[in-house]
């Protein structure tokens, strides 16, 4: 069964959202270059500065703590 956003109303952690249990995630990535940053604040939200040449070039963010 499913709500309106199409997830999965049957799987229910076993925590609540203030627990401070995390499952950590294995990501196996094959690229062209590796860069880490630190997010800096921005308005409401976060930024991530990335070198001009890598404009129009598809990206992918992984939160490592």
């Amino acid at each position: 069964m499913t709500d309106k956003r199409g997830k999965n109303k049957d799987w229910e952690p076993s925590c609540s959202r203030d627990c401070k249990l995390r499952l950590k995630t294995k990501c196996e990535v094959f690229g062209e270059e590796i860069l880490e940053k630190t997010v800096t604040k921005s308005g409401k939200s976060g930024r991530v500065y990335l070198p001009l040449e890598w404009l129009g070039k598809t990206v992918k963010v992984i939160r490592l703590n």
